[in-house]
Order: C-alpha cells, then sequence, then structure tokens
C-alpha cells in the first residue's frame, strides 16, 4: 500500500473511534477555517478560461472552461484522438464534442453536428427546496474541484458552485459536532463526525486555507474501512492561488485505480476575456439547429435557432419565407451528413491536429481557430511551459481578429441579410428549387434530426 494512504488509515481509524472536545464549534455553525475556504474560492474570478484534463486507468480526457459573471461552459473535447466514451469506439457521434453551456438559469447541452440540442429550464430554488425534476447532466464548476473527495460533486449543474457547497455543509450539519485541530505541520484539521462517515478537511495557512487533503471515511456494507480523499496541489494564476492537481483515490478500489485532475493553462480576468457568454460562440450553432426545450417538469417543445434567438417552428418558417434568414448550411451539413451515414458520424478517431484542422475550417470565426492550438497541444505532448505559451500566441492573433469583426459586425450582418434574399429568390426561380423531388428533399434536412441520447454523454 502507498505509504501516504497507509498513514490516512491509521489517521481514519482513530478519528471513527474519537469524539469530538466540548469546546469545538456548535452544531450547525460552520467553523470559520472552513468558511474562508468556500469564499476563497467563491471570489477567485469573475471571468476566467481554463484548460483542463482527467486521467482515468486507459484514457486522459481534456476539457476546456469558461466563466463570465453567472454564465459557465464546459467542453469536453474527449480523449487525444478526440473519443468521448472509452466505451463507445465507433459508434455514432463517439468522437463528437460535447458543450454545455449555463446561462440566465438555463443549461443549453450540444453535441457537435447532432442536429438538435437541449435547452433545460433548471430549477433556481436554493438545492434543499428543490423537487425531483428531469436529470439535469452535471457541469462541472473548477472553482470547487478540491473541496470535495471526488472532482464531480454530485449532478445537479447549479447546486455546487462554493457557495452552494458551503449551504450544503451549513445545511447537513455533523451529528456528532465539529473539531478543528492543527498538526505539528502547522495545518488546520477541520473535521466532521456524522452518522455514518467522517469527513476531515485538511488546510493551509499558507496558502489561502485552501485544502491540501480531503477525505472521507466510512465503512462499507461488510463492515470494511473506507477512504475517499483528494490530495491537491496548487499554483498561482494572477496572484491567485488554484489548484494545479488534484488526485482522486478511493480505497475500495485499490491503488491502481486513481484520477488525477489536471490544470493545463488558465486566465483569470483578463481585459481580453467577454463579460458574458454568447450562446454562438460558445456552440458554434448554425441557423437551423433544433432547440429540444425541456422546462422543470419535463415537458418537451420543439424549436429552431434563428442565429440569435430561439424560435417557434412556425416563427422560424414565417421568417425564411420572407428571406429574412438562411439556412442553406444547415441543410447542406445534414445533407453532406446523410450520405455519409448515421453510423458514421464522427465514428473516427480525429487523426491529427493539421487535419482536424483542416475539417473545422475557419472562416471569419477567430474561435475556430481554438480547436486546432488545443488539438496541436494534445497530439504533441507540449509542456505546461509550451501550452501557456501556445495559447499566448493565438490570443494575440485573435484579439486583432475579433476587433476587426466587432468593428465591421453591423455591414457584414447587412451583407448576409441581402445574400439571404439572393439565395431565396434564387431557387424560386430555378427549375430544380420548384421541383417536388428537391422540395421533398428539402422538407426532410429541415425536419427534427434525433437529438443527441444520453449514451453520448459523459461528465464535464
Amino acid at each position: 500500500m502507498h505509504l501516504k494512504m497507509l498513514q490516512h488509515v491509521f489517521i481514519a481509524c482513530n478519528i471513527l473511534h474519537s469524539c469530538p472536545p466540548a469546546s469545538d464549534p456548535p452544531q450547525g455553525d460552520i467553523p470559520h477555517e472552513l468558511r474562508r475556504m468556500f469564499e476563497y474560492r467563491a471570489q477567485l474570478f469573475n471571468t476566467a478560461e481554463i484548460e483542463w484534463s482527467v486521467e482515468e486507468p486507459g484514457a486522459t480526457s481534456y476539457y476546456s472552461s469558461r466563466y463570465a459573471g453567472a454564465d459557465s461552459l464546459v467542453v469536453h473535447h474527449g480523449t487525444e484522438t478526440g473519443l468521448q466514451n472509452i466505451h463507445s469506439d465507433g459508434e455514432p457521434f463517439a468522437y463528437a464534442e460535447q458543450f454545455r453551456l449555463l446561462k440566465n438559469g438555463q443549461q443549453w447541452e450540444y453535441l457537435e453536428d447532432a442536429g438538435s440540442l437541449f435547452l433545460r429550464d433548471l430549477t433556481m430554488r436554493p438545492y434543499h427546496e428543490r423537487e425531483p425534476g428531469p436529470d439535469y447532466p452535471e457541469q462541472t464548476d473548477l472553482r470547487t474541484v478540491g473541496l470535495h473527495f471526488y472532482w464531480r460533486i454530485y449532478s445537479d449543474p447549479r447546486a455546487w458552485t462554493p457557495a452552494d457547497y458551503a449551504q450544503w455543509v451549513a445545511s447537513n450539519p455533523p451529528s456528532g459536532g465539529w473539531r478543528v485541530d492543527r498538526t505539528p505541520e502547522g495545518l488546520v484539521d477541520v473535521t466532521g463526525y456524522y452518522d455514518e462517515s467522517v469527513m476531515v478537511w485538511r488546510l493551509d495557512p499558507q496558502l489561502e486555507l485552501q485544502p491540501v487533503l480531503v477525505q472521507l471515511t466510512s465503512r462499507t456494507v461488510e463492515g470494511e474501512l473506507r477512504i475517499r480523499q483528494s490530495i491537491t496541489t496548487y499554483g498561482r494564476i494572477a496572484g491567485k492561488c488554484f489548484p494545479e492537481q488534484i488526485e482522486f483515490i478511493d480505497s475500495k478500489h485499490g491503488e491502481s485505480h486513481r484520477e488525477i485532475l489536471r490544470i493545463h493553462h488558465a486566465v483569470f480576468d483578463s481585459p481580453e476575456l467577454p463579460l458574458e457568454l454568447d450562446v454562438n460562440n460558445c456552440l458554434g450553432l448554425m441557423v437551423g439547429v433544433n432547440v429540444l426545450h425541456v422546462s422543470p417538469d419535463g415537458a418537451i417543445t420543439q424549436n429552431i435557432w434563428d442565429g440569435e434567438n430561439v424560435l417557434a417552428l412556425d416563427d422560424f418558417f414565417a421568417k425564411k419565407r420572407e428571406g429574412l434568414l438562411d439556412n442553406s448550411a444547415f441543410i447542406a451539413r445534414r445533407l453532406a451528413l446523410a450520405e455519409e451515414g448515421q453510423g458514421r458520424i464522427h465514428s473516427k478517431p480525429k487523426s491529427d491536429a493539421l487535419g482536424f484542422f483542416h475539417a473545422q475550417g475557419i472562416g471569419n470565426q477567430p474561435a475556430l481557430w481554438e480547436p486546432y492550438v488545443r488539438r496541436f497541444i494534445i497530439v504533441t505532448y507540449m509542456d505546461s511551459d509550451q501550452t501557456r505559451k501556445a495559447w499566448g500566441l493565438l490570443r494575440e492573433c485573435q484579439k486583432p481578429a475579433y476587433e476587426h469583426l466587432e468593428k465591421t459586425k453591423a455591414e457584414r450582418a447587412e451583407a448576409e441579410k441581402e445574400l439571404a434574399a439572393l439565395k431565396v429568390k434564387a431557387a424560386k426561380a430555378s427549375p430544380e428549387g420548384a421541383s417536388p423531388a428537391h422540395k421533398a428533399a428539402q422538407r426532410k434536412t429541415e425536419g427534427s434530426p434525433a437529438a443527441p441520447s444520453s449514451a453520448n454523454s459523459t461528465a464535464g
């Protein structure tokens, strides 16, 4: 057994059979050291971009996260070859990127090239007042990693910000009370004695009272001791203390089964970062993508994305008939995928960085340069310094491009409107456009492609 794990087993055996002294904080109060831990994480940044990965036995998955106020985005890029789940190789969408965006109390879940997405209305009540509803896919908030013994903190995407996690701890006080101790090394151990388990946060005063170890000790139904823990090392980003690596260990699975979350690159509160996340920039949606709107009671209504807003079906097609919308690119993409075959859509590995870049194309969207840089970093195994330099060069290139796009936004919108009108006019005048066969094919591609199934979804 690993020496560090063996030491923690001895600690666990002792605390399971010990009691807190009477001078400890009263039941229901969070010790101020623990509250300071949560408060520091909650105030880390207002805007951020973070590249990270999770290494599991047999595979490493890569992610990107963006934050802007209350908005947040997690993109699952898959493994080095783009595979989303090691058990789905060869299946449709196995190599499609997955996007989850939280904005204005809603979660957008989109699978690359699926043709449709889920838009879920999230429950806004405090988590302890919520009633069971649709199964919202989890969405990891990186401000919570290392505060818990695992990197995925339950499934409700709104419930586990640092502030909400602090609220959960306060609302579920340990029945045996709290205990606060100082270790010989000057660290602070905050221990909660629950009915069936003991939770320890080991905080470092030199690291803004951030946890270097979080450990849950309990017993299995067979009576065996089980220890789950996260061990965190820290760095500094924009002067802020933030995890560099978190190692997750579960004694039930043994030393061979470890998960390691690594932060590869992060930027906090840079002037170049947006103050809110834009749906188009985050998800890269084509005009015409189907939007399946899920209400809190589970009811689903079908809508369509018009490039800026979610429209009801009748409103979308009315605008299209007037020449105000052009979904020809979406139709062309659906036809191309149909020719390729539903079973082959993103079913093969992304071979290399340059091939991936060529397949995406860049057009006038600098955001699409990011997949190239990310894939290049992954396939060339760049170290931390090289990774930081690569992302820095990308931002230098993107800045003037974004400035140009902003300056020409109005005239480009007008040009696109005129182009859409010309396409409608040309289609009406074309003999092919008037043919029943062409109209039937167009109706087929404008229909409702299958939504991304839960089998293709993984946590992010």
